[in-house]
């Protein structure tokens, strides 16, 4: 049985929902009331989601190694102009397509204003939707809010109270300099080497010899970083694809011409 937030991918390809479902996809288990010892609810990268997938088709996801979550980490987080503690999603809308019967009304200026109205909403509502499916998807990580930010919107914004990552490294750096002996400094990246490292475990020892104690701490607080680090890392890469997948999602409604055909009656009844 997964646990609610377990990061996870299906071990062969299968149909649910009459829907096929390849195999290799990652995914994050749901915490719903659907879930039971043999099925769980699964949300998928490409945006995806079922209530009820066997458990015989899933197996625990493997993660990203300590440097590829670093740095899909240092990729999402490196915009800090709106907020600090904030992973941010490029969701700039560049290949949808009004349908021809729209654009060939562009030069009417009142169904230009109007379709602009519209259009909005349409961006909305869609947000809306986004924000409440974020609760499904993201109960794993704290998030105080989903928005977006930038002059144009174009950046998707789930707001954190605080950095999971920096909270855990300040607690190792507590450890380190309280020894009055060892101290990385302040970058938030000091772990490239794993613990593995002869050198590196070597001049921790020497550093840490008289107080043995503070040695397991930092070693239990360095393993729990890196641990973090790789979890974090590729429940935000999975995050950064099902972002990209709602995207392409809400680009194919918006150039398809159903989507239109109640505005267009609005419009001439206008």
């Amino acid at each position: 049985m997964f646990n609610p937030g377990s990061l996870v991918t299906t071990k062969e390809e299968f149909a649910a929902d009459n829907k096929v479902i390849p195999a290799g996809l990652l995914g994050v288990v749901n915490d719903s009331k659907f879930n039971t010892d043999q099925r769980v609810s699964v949300v998928f990268a490409d945006a995806r989601y079922f209530d009820l997938v066997s458990l015989r088709y899933l197996q625990p996801a493997k993660l990203l190694s300590f440097s590829d979550a670093k740095a899909v980490l240092e990729d999402v987080t490196r915009r800090r102009s709106y907020c600090k503690h904030a992973y941010y999603f490029n969701v700039k809308m560049y290949h949808w397509q009004l349908p021809d019967v729209l654009r060939q009304l562009l030069p009417n200026r009142r169904f230009e204003a109007y379709l602009s109205c519209r259009l909005e909403d349409f961006c909305r509502i869609e947000l809306e939707s986004f924000q409440e499916d974020m609760r499904t998807v993201l109960m794993s990580l704290d998030v105080s809010g989903v928005y977006l930010t930038g002059r144009m919107g174009g950046w998707l914004t789930l707001e954190l109270p605080y950095d999971p990552v920096q909270n855990a490294y300040e607690s190792y750096e507590f450890y380190s300099d309280n020894t009055g002996r060892y101290y990385y400094g302040e970058d938030i990246w000091p772990l490239d080497k794993e613990l593995s490292d002869p050198q590196v475990l070597s001049n921790m020892l020497s550093l840490t010899e008289d107080d043995p104690e503070v040695w397991q701490e930092i070693v239990a607080t360095r393993k729990e970083i890196i641990t973090n680090v790789r979890y974090t890392g590729t429940l935000v890469d999975f995050l950064g694809k099902y972002v990209q997948a709602r995207l392409y999602q809400f680009e194919e409604s918006l150039s398809a011409l159903e989507t239109w055909e109640p505005f267009l009656q609005d419009f001439q009844v206008a």
